[in-house]
């Protein structure tokens, strides 16, 4: 309770601060700002991924439904990072023109807001530290926290060279530093999204490891049909086929295989057993 309690502060705090910082933006002409509030939108809808997930979690899986709300995280998480994408590519647009044809800007009201700014990512900072060592999405929302107080430092920068050296090119710099920094991260969450969408086998397990160390398991002379997919960030599901030397033996030996899998992080597992000689009609190397 205490955790979504922080994350729904959180979300309130960011989300209402990025629609402050985008409008001073706008009044004040600062690109800077306005790259920045696209930051604290990403951080936003960051929070409410972890959020959903955390309150869908609770409803339970059926037979309509057997995980449950769990790939929503990851459909949100794509439909977020490509709205992002549109915001980049405007944003790097418009860095440039600005570069060519620098534009004045308000700066002390741009370096108000972008000191309000660095305030509320710190005070968000705070909300979810705590929460981020016991939970790898609230770490990764934490993180997003972390890279947009850099942003509004950054434009703190830039605001204070348009001040005192009436450098007017700084924002439109920093407005078109601060959006390529986001590239990365964007690409990052597309790649994983749609890597679990198209039921790649998770990068943080190493498939063909855990086959060898399947093998060495006390009975177990074969196996194949091995499936290893993604419900979801950090919950992986494996179904395989067991080729068991002493069929009698197969509870012994799917328990020494779900023993295993713990130390892989995989809780979800299907397996199917199998007499040596006998051929399988569905079978699937390895």
């Amino acid at each position: 309770m205490q955790v979504e309690k922080s994350l729904k502060l959180s979300l309130l705090v960011v989300l209402g601060f990025a629609f402050v910082e985008l409008v001073s933006g706008l009044y004040t002409n600062s690109l800077a700002l306005i790259s920045d509030a696209g930051h604290m939108f990403t951080d936003s809808f960051s929070i409410l991924v972890v959020l959903f997930s955390s309150l869908l979690a609770k409803s339970e899986a059926n037979t309509r439904r057997p995980f449950g709300f769990k790939r929503l995280e990851v459909l949100v998480t794509l439909f977020n990072s490509l709205m992002l994408l549109f915001l980049v590519g405007f944003l790097v647009y418009e860095g440039v023109l600005r570069m060519i044809t620098p534009q004045p800007i308000k700066a002390e009201e741009t370096l108000a807001v972008a000191t309000l700014g660095l305030l509320v990512n710190l005070l968000v900072g705070y909300l979810l530290h705590e929460h981020s060592k016991s939970s790898a999405s609230i770490k990764s929302a934490f993180l997003h926290v972390v890279f947009d107080a850099i942003g509004s430092l950054s434009a703190i920068i830039s605001s204070l060279l348009v001040l005192f050296f009436s450098l007017q090119v700084a924002d439109a710099v920093v407005g078109f530093v601060l959006s390529l920094l986001i590239l990365p991260q964007v690409y990052t969450i597309v790649a994983e999204s749609l890597r679990i969408l198209m039921h790649f086998s998770p990068k943080d397990v190493p498939s063909q490891k855990l086959i060898q160390d399947i093998l060495k398991i006390d009975g177990v002379i074969d196996i194949h049909s091995f499936h290893l997919w993604s419900i979801k960030p950090q919950e992986h599901v494996l179904t395989v086929h067991l080729v068991l030397e002493d069929i009698s033996k197969a509870y012994d030996a799917v328990k020494n295989v779900r023993k295993l899998l713990e130390g892989y992080g995989i809780k979800e597992l299907t397996v199917q057993v199998e007499p040596a000689g006998k051929e399988c009609p569905s079978k699937q190397e390895v």
